[in-house]
């Protein structure tokens, strides 16, 4: 199996978590798993699959919120167009919602995916293939949103 993408949960009750991509799921495509740390063992348990943040086709990109509270997924659900979605949840011990579009005011028509969150949670960093003669799989981007209470 091929694991990918790390993010770590930074505070709240799931302080020391990981989220990463894998294809240790026979049926094939990266989804995103998650796996806590052991204070007892000093190990991580055993990968579990996520899978309200798992779609039927490939997941290629994870960033999660310090706080554990909101997902940024790089995601090909969308008629086959890598897109980036967002999934929430009200407490770190709640079930992650449904994975939300972010919509043309973010995505584009050609290739985006999440790159990191600013540790306040107001910017994210993407990268977009949107420019044309852009280097390699992508230009830097990034968009901000009010500091959340």
């Amino acid at each position: 199996a091929k694991d990918a993408d790390r993010c770590l949960v930074e505070s709240g009750s799931e302080a020391g978590t990981l989220y990463f991509l894998s294809d240790r799921d026979p049926a094939g495509g990266f989804d995103v798993y998650r796996t806590t740390f052991d204070q007892k063992t000093g190990t991580y348990r055993a990968p579990v699959p996520v899978p309200e943040l798992n779609s039927p086709v490939e997941e290629f990109k994870i960033v999660i919120r310090a706080d554990g509270l909101e997902a940024f997924i790089g995601s090909s659900r969308s008629e086959n167009n890598r897109d980036i979605w967002v999934s929430t949840r009200a407490r770190d011990t709640d079930p992650w919602g449904p994975p939300v579009n972010l919509g043309p005011g973010v995505n584009s028509t050609a290739q985006d995916a999440p790159g990191s969150l600013s540790y306040d949670g107001t910017t994210l960093y993407f990268q977009s293939s949107r420019t044309p003669g852009g280097l390699g799989s992508g230009d830097i981007w990034m968009v901000q949103r009010q500091r959340l209470n």
